[in-house]
């Protein structure tokens, strides 16, 4: 049985990554895409040749009115995929009007819900009560904030759904958590969570996907080489790694989330601290943003999961054994711009790197606008320095 896909996004290296997955195995996805119309002409993922059709929307809300109008009643229900919080909370929040119509990801069991599960308070006790760690974190009402018993802490969103990255500051001392609530209070935000910042760390990121009724798990690990952020942001250059210590921590973590229902694919941060202990940052129950690392490594744990809703099987776990090294190519040259990496540093990243968010030969469309806007900023950068 095969089932139509359709991917809600927006104009980002996640849904390019998620439109590839498929194209390149012959399966063209339908796109609702919430780009403003003012800023469709100059946006890249509808350019990707990999595309069945498209349609635009101004909203999240829009765009499910769209899937609506346009794609229920379907005899064969399709399958709705989206790396947009606020999409995946939409739908989790009005399962019993979608569920009839379309397949997309939740949890099967009662007592869970993506929505509930997105707060990261809610996550901390999910985690330690299926016996996980999980940074300790306080909620802080902004009108009436606290201060935090010892420093540094990071200042963050308390659920996907609420704020940016950019609302995530590290706070070093009590004169800087002053300066940050304030700033976090001109956002419109009514509360932030308070978590103690771990100065030795390394990073991890799991994409993968669960599908309990389909009975596979399938996931991939990456290891942060350069951030693009000092607190927050994607790793401008990961490494996708095999290790087997942290492939049996995560397995046992996938373990856990299919016995407690849920289905669909996921992004996981992890920490390991200087003592070797490894803890878990962050839940997302969506589409990773690394999952075009599956182009190189031929096992798209998002496919894999569209593919059991089609009556495919797998093996029970699916664990990549690929490694290579990842890059965001504007996150990357921003580093440079920046002046926090040398020119030098950031043509050997490219040297070394397998898989690129936006550059790929079979689909090379999408990268024209993104990279004359680098090139562009380069050269100013390089003339301006010549000038002085």
């Amino acid at each position: 049985m095969i089932r139509d896909v359709i991917i809600i996004g927006s104009n980002n290296f996640n849904e390019l990554g998620i439109v590839r997955c498929f194209g390149k195995y012959g399966i063209k996805p339908d796109g609702i895409l919430i780009i403003p119309k003012h800023k469709r002409k100059y946006s890249f993922i509808q350019r990707s040749r990999y595309w069945n059709k498209i349609s635009f929307a101004e909203t999240a809300e829009e765009a499910l009115s769209i899937l609506q109008k346009h794609y229920s009643g379907n005899p064969i229900r399709p399958v709705v995929i989206s790396p947009m919080d606020k999409v995946v909370f939409l739908m989790d929040q009005n399962r019993s009007k979608y569920a009839g119509d379309f397949i997309f990801p939740s949890f099967q069991k009662s007592g869970n819900s993506i929505f509930h599960l997105a707060e990261k308070k809610v996550q901390a006790d999910f985690a330690r009560q299926n016996g996980f760690s999980m940074l300790p974190s306080t909620e802080i009402m902004l009108e009436h904030p606290e201060f935090p018993e010892s420093f540094p802490v990071i200042l963050k969103p308390c659920s996907g759904g609420e704020g940016k990255k950019e609302n995530i500051i590290l706070c070093k001392t009590e004169q800087e958590f002053s300066d940050g609530i304030k700033d976090l209070r001109k956002t419109g935000l009514s509360r932030i969570l308070c978590q103690p910042y771990l100065e030795t760390k390394q990073e991890y990121v799991v994409s993968g996907a669960v599908s309990p009724g389909c009975g596979f798990i399938s996931f991939a690990i990456l290891k942060t080489v350069r951030k693009s952020q000092l607190v927050w942001g994607f790793g401008a250059v990961s490494e996708i790694i095999s290790d087997e210590k942290i492939n049996e921590f995560v397995s046992h973590l996938t373990d856990m989330l299919s016995e407690k229902g849920f289905d669909g694919p996921f992004d996981i941060e992890l920490f390991q601290t200087s003592d070797d202990e490894i803890i878990i940052n962050e839940f997302n129950w969506r589409s990773s943003g690394s999952n075009f690392i599956s182009h190189f490594t031929g096992d798209p744990p998002i496919l894999h999961w569209y593919l059991g809703k089609c009556g495919c099987s797998f093996p029970h776990r699916i664990i990549n054994k690929k490694t290579g090294f990842r890059m965001y190519e504007t996150l990357e040259t921003d580093l440079y711009l920046q002046g926090k990496i040398s020119f030098r540093e950031m043509i050997s990243d490219f040297r070394k790197t397998d898989v690129f968010s936006l550059w790929d030969p079979a689909d090379p469309y999408p990268v024209l606008i993104p990279y004359l806007s680098i090139l562009k900023k380069i050269l100013f950068k390089w003339f301006s320095r010549k000038r002085i």
